[in-house]
């Protein structure tokens, strides 16, 4: 009995240890977003740095930090040489104080775009406080400024020191947040059931595609035609930052193509040319899971999809689509063809989890037989 305790006390260490080994899931991320500086009308018009130098005071909220301060369509009045250093100050009791101290970060705006945005980095990522950017006037080499508007509370604009009434830049701060993904379910709670018959309806205004639900999934029906799609709306966004897999449990009919495109979005938007990407099928006519990386092509909040089947169709071509789920992990996407369920755990450490625990328990029994 003695060495039957102790094989198994034995064996509860040796499983502690391998439980210590496993993959962990968790991932420290930066979730992004944008906060704009003003809201539209009440604006002063243009203003150009080397005719009053133009700074704008500013604060990161909270909780947030500080990545990019973006000019919105920054003039260079038809220029295409203009360039200015764009300084970064943390906000001392007022203007003249603030910039006789010390400079955080510089960005160098070069060969500015007349009407493009000025995306300003300054090497680092800064805490929540207030700050102020600065057009310096001395660097500038030719027309550069930024356009106006209304100013929204908790900032300041300046022109050569002295204080704007009521407008500021048409400008917007990048801030990010750190979050634990592991606070988050293996499977976002955003999905597409096309059982549901609310979710069947959410694909709409399709492009030589008839919609219907049968046998509890969407069936898309094609036309002859040369570039067939779906638009598909969702109800809430998803960010594949966290979210990065998205699965589609698709059955396609037999003869047609291999290769589709899927378009996405943020929510309320539609298609954009700049945001697609290309989604290939294996040649059969059984059902299959089609996989995207949405994560390796920034496709950042996703509220909306134009799913492109083919290039072409033929009338009477068919696509089934059973569900479109988005994952944490390739694993976890992968594994949902034969989980309908929503996944609140990675399977690929359930399998190892599993595995060791069976391997633990031959070795143990073979021990106590012994």
């Amino acid at each position: 009995m003695k060495r039957q305790f102790k094989v198994i006390f034995s064996f509860l260490i040796v499983f502690s240890m391998f439980i210590s080994m496993l993959p962990v899931s968790a991932e420290t991320i930066k979730l992004y977003e944008d906060i704009n500086l003003f809201t539209s009308g009440g604006g002063d018009g243009p203003k150009n740095t080397l005719s009053g130098e133009f700074a704008q005071k500013f604060t990161v909220p909270a909780g947030k930090q500080l990545e990019e301060v973006v000019f919105i369509a920054c003039p260079t009045w038809t220029e295409s040489d203009s360039s200015v250093d764009v300084l970064l100050y943390k906000w001392n009791q007022d203007y003249d104080t603030t910039v006789s101290g010390t400079v955080l970060g510089t960005h160098h705006e070069t060969n500015h775009p007349d009407n493009s945005d000025m995306v300003c980095k300054f090497g680092k990522s800064f805490a929540a406080g207030d700050y102020l950017v600065v057009m310096d006037k001395a660097s500038a080499t030719n027309n550069i400024g930024t356009w106006t508007e209304k100013a929204i509370d908790g900032t300041t604009a300046f022109i050569d020191g002295v204080e704007a009434d009521s407008w500021g830049a048409k400008a917007r701060l990048r801030v990010s947040s750190s979050i634990d993904t592991d606070t988050y379910p293996f499977e976002s709670v955003t999905r597409f059931d096309f059982s549901k018959a609310a979710d069947v309806a959410r694909v709409t205004n399709c492009l030589n595609i008839t919609v219907s639900q049968e046998n509890n999934l969407l069936v898309l029906t094609h036309e002859d035609s040369n570039d067939p799609g779906a638009h598909i709306v969702f109800e809430k966004a998803v960010n594949t930052q966290i979210y990065k897999y998205v699965a589609l449990k698709i059955k396609k009919s037999a003869g047609t193509g291999t290769a589709g495109q899927l378009f996405y979005n943020v929510l309320g938007a539609s298609a954009d040319g700049k945001k697609v990407v290309g989604i290939n099928y294996q040649d059969t006519a059984e059902w299959q899971n089609v996989i995207v990386d949405l994560n390796a092509i920034n496709a950042g909040s996703v509220g909306y999809f134009r799913f492109d089947t083919f290039p072409t169709s033929k009338a009477g071509d068919t696509v089934l689509v059973e569900s479109i789920r988005f994952f944490k992990t390739q694993a976890a996407a992968e594994a949902s063809f034969s989980h309908p369920n929503p996944m609140t755990e990675d399977p690929m450490t359930l399998s190892v989890l599993i595995v060791i625990m069976l391997a633990a328990f031959t070795v143990l029994k073979k021990k106590i037989k012994v």
